[in-house]
């Protein structure tokens, strides 16, 4: 005979139901699912455990009942059988109760069965008499139907939660105040249960707190969770946008797939952290990295570590954005050190690692690259760390490498405006203007990126195309005009006086300047 184990693995796999979502249907604990599952105890002690299993799984009548005989208990269909003669037997009455005074089967006859004739209705039999004990009264409702009520309630409840949420949607988002940085944490949907998502938000804003206490952030850092839900990656970016925050940590998984609570949780739950955009930079090259603008980090709730390294991570985001570049490689260091068991968080980190290393003054290269190498080790298709390492081996003149990323990154995306940049400016400080000018023209023709135009100009000035020169560099010169950055008066200065070169009929861009570019 197949076993209750055995019978409960082969109905949740056919069926996809989790053994958290079995185990909220039931009214048990994850963990008890998982021991019927596995063996580890024999059967459901209750009855109604077992019903309420079948209800949740979609069970027919049949495999209902086996589901019940394998845990030993009376099928729900079954006709009791009748008990030999002499014997002493146990009455049962509808809802299950036992009465146990034993009756003999002589004192319950068998009721006479009517003939009836072919073409005549049958006739109920007439009562007989019998010594055992009238049944009690049917309750209202039988006690298979009360997780039936209890999931509409629920689902009634969950409906009015939503309702609610949305209309509160249009009150006003907090908003940054001036000399503060604002942490926002959201979800795209209300965790109504104590075993939900609740606890995982709860562990990683004390995580952070803590984090940014110990970087002494905490008195000019706010950190706000958001009164409403954000239902898609959409209206997170918006709520990002509309209150000015540093950074907002969008948790992204549903109400029925969350997970995190239990003490051996298996599901990560998986966070969307979006970043205000990064500040303008001077080095030219550099403004065509691509900055973290929105990236996704799955932690286990129950794992200490990764809620910690989920804390350190936005640390690090957010001393990135402050041009703290020592603490932002530290604390992504230390995030990776807390060891996150989700390949993509990993991703994550080591590409953050690159990116840092990167920016930094001085860069350190030889790291970022190998940062990089990591990232696409685990996410082959990381077209942010194609684009990045390319730009590391421009700066190194590695023509054989940035060709590779470069050509990798656009036979992902043909149209990707910084990486037609890169090739245009890649090509051009090569001094190769016939095949930098194709992918000068299209990444103007994308309207995303101003440093195209340098990259064109340095193109034409070799060709001695002066006009087109001068023509760059006026179009360049019309972007940093109220960008505020460090160093954007010496980056002013240094275009108007190639641009006073150009008008000269000189070439400003000789070998001098092309070795400063590729490598400030």
């Amino acid at each position: 005979m197949t076993t209750f184990a055995e019978l409960l693995t082969q109905y949740t796999a056919r069926t996809g139901i989790s053994d958290s979502e079995l185990a909220r249907a039931i009214g048990v604990r994850r963990q008890t699912v998982f021991r019927w599952k596995e063996g580890l105890s024999e059967r459901p002690r209750q009855r109604d455990d077992v019903v309420r299993c079948a209800v949740k799984l979609r069970l027919s009548r049949e495999e209902s009942d086996a589901l019940l005989l394998a845990a030993g208990f009376a099928p729900a269909t079954a006709a009791p059988p009748r008990p030999p003669v002499g014997d002493a037997v146990t009455v049962r009455d509808v809802t299950g109760a036992t009465d146990p005074t034993p009756v003999s089967a002589a004192a319950v006859p068998a009721p006479p069965m009517p003939s009836v004739a072919p073409d005549q209705p049958a006739i109920a039999a007439e009562p007989v008499a019998a010594t055992v004990p009238p049944a009690p009264a049917r309750p209202f409702l039988r006690r298979g139907l009360w997780p039936a009520l209890i999931g509409f309630l629920s689902l009634l409840l969950i409906g009015a939660l939503w309702t609610q949420q949305m209309r509160g949607a249009v009150k006003p988002l907090p908003t940054a105040r001036p000399g503060q940085a604002l942490i926002l944490l959201a979800s795209r949907e209300t965790f109504a249960l104590a075993i939900e998502g609740s606890q995982a938000a709860a562990a990683a804003q004390a995580a952070l707190q803590r984090e940014l206490q110990a970087a002494r952030l905490g008195a000019t850092t706010e950190l706000r969770e958001l009164p409403v839900v954000l239902p898609n990656f959409d209206s997170a970016a918006a709520a990002r946008a509309r209150s000015r925050a540093s950074l907002l940590l969008w948790r992204q998984d549903s109400f029925s797939d969350a997970e995190a609570g239990f003490p051996d949780d298996l599901q990560a739950a998986h966070y969307v952290i979006l970043t205000a955009d990064a500040p303008p930079t001077a080095s030219l090259l550099d403004s065509l990295l691509a900055a973290p603008a929105s990236l996704s980090f799955p932690i286990h709730a129950s794992r200490p570590n990764e809620v910690r390294s989920l804390a350190l991570l936005t640390l690090g985001l957010l001393s990135s954005q402050q041009g703290a570049w020592d603490q932002a490689a530290s604390a992504f260091s230390q995030a990776a050190a807390q060891a996150p068991s989700e390949q993509e968080a990993a991703a994550t980190l080591a590409f953050l690692s690159g990116y840092v290393s990167q920016r930094s003054r001085p860069a350190d290269l030889p790291a970022a690259i190998a940062f990089y190498s990591q990232t696409l080790a685990l996410t082959p298709a990381s077209g942010a760390a194609l684009l990045n390492r390319g730009l590391a081996y421009v700066r190194l003149d590695r023509p054989a490498q940035w060709q590779a990323d470069f050509n990798a990154l656009l036979a992902q995306q043909p149209d990707d405006a910084r990486g037609l940049t890169a090739l245009c400016w890649a090509w051009a400080l090569d001094n190769q203007p016939s095949l930098a000018l194709p992918y000068c023209d299209r990444a103007i023709q994308q309207k995303t990126s101003p440093v195209a135009f340098d990259g064109r100009a340095l193109a034409r000035a070799s060709q001695g195309n002066w006009p087109g020169t001068v023509e760059d560099l006026q179009a360049f010169l019309s972007w940093p005009t109220g960008q505020a950055f460090a160093d954007r008066n010496a980056l002013e200065t240094t275009h108007r006086a190639w641009l006073a070169a150009a008008r000269a009929g000189q070439n400003p861009f000789d070998d001098t300047v092309r070795a400063r570019l590729r490598k400030e």
